[in-house]
């Protein structure tokens, strides 16, 4: 068991969710519409005429038929297939810009300040379900230099890993997001996470300690017992 050396006591973890927790905005799709608009006209058009959840159903009512099941979140990817990921980093950082900055959760961002400068963890990460191809740029804008790792879903490259292939190499959501840190921290450790949102459900159960994001970043709640919020995510 890796131990905190100063302490003897067991690896403590800071877990900071993404979207709608350090920002107001839901990103992974979001950053998928925006790379297309700066794409060609033939690429841009294909986005916008088979982007809806109607062509989703159809096309993925034909991929069940043949043992292929992929969620909406993933079909969108398929339509940046070819994109140099030279230019999908450089796409990272307008987007950190253009979207991210403007809607930043300020309050949060200083709640989580405070919090990394207690000296108490030995690891702080953030853990999402978007790309972190924008994510460390926002870090370094908002002044996270504490941030000691980037835990996010990974879109899928070609082997030379020049471009994109279209797909989710890794969706960093729900029960993943606990096999993920698991496998980056393969030994006995707490965790302290900040979430808004009952998705990350698994990992809080996991957690010691919770800080739910609350009223749209609004206020954060020290979650002594996670049996203060229902699971039920129907």
């Amino acid at each position: 068991m890796e131990q905190n050396k100063a302490t003897g006591s067991r690896f403590e973890i800071l877990v900071i969710d993404f979207c709608e927790t350090l920002v107001d905005l839901q990103t992974a799709d979001h950053f998928v519409s925006y790379t297309i608009r700066h794409q060609g006209f033939i690429r841009r058009s294909i986005f916008n005429t088979f982007k809806s959840r109607y062509c989703f159903k159809i096309i993925s009512f034909f991929g069940r038929a043949f043992g292929n099941s992929i969620s909406y979140k993933e079909y969108l990817t398929f339509f940046l297939a070819g994109i140099k990921a030279s230019e999908l980093r450089r796409l990272g950082v307008n987007y950190c810009n253009e979207s991210l900055l403007p809607l930043a959760n300020w309050s949060v961002i200083e709640f989580i300040k405070r919090v990394a400068n207690a000296n108490k963890y030995q690891k702080i990460v953030i853990c999402s379900g978007g790309y972190g191809v924008y994510m460390h740029e926002f870090c370094k804008r908002v002044g996270f230099n504490f941030i000691t790792g980037v835990l996010a879903s990974e879109l899928a490259v070609v082997r030379s890993g020049n471009s994109l292939r279209g797909g989710i190499a890794l969706d960093c959501m729900g029960g993943n997001k606990v096999s993920l840190i698991n496998s980056v921290f393969p030994f006995e450790h707490n965790l302290t996470t900040i979430t808004d949102s009952l998705a990350d459900w698994p990992l809080m159960k996991v957690s010691s300690t919770v800080y739910f994001v609350e009223s749209r970043k609004v206020s954060v709640r020290l979650l002594i017992d996670t049996s203060e919020i229902s699971p039920d995510l129907s």
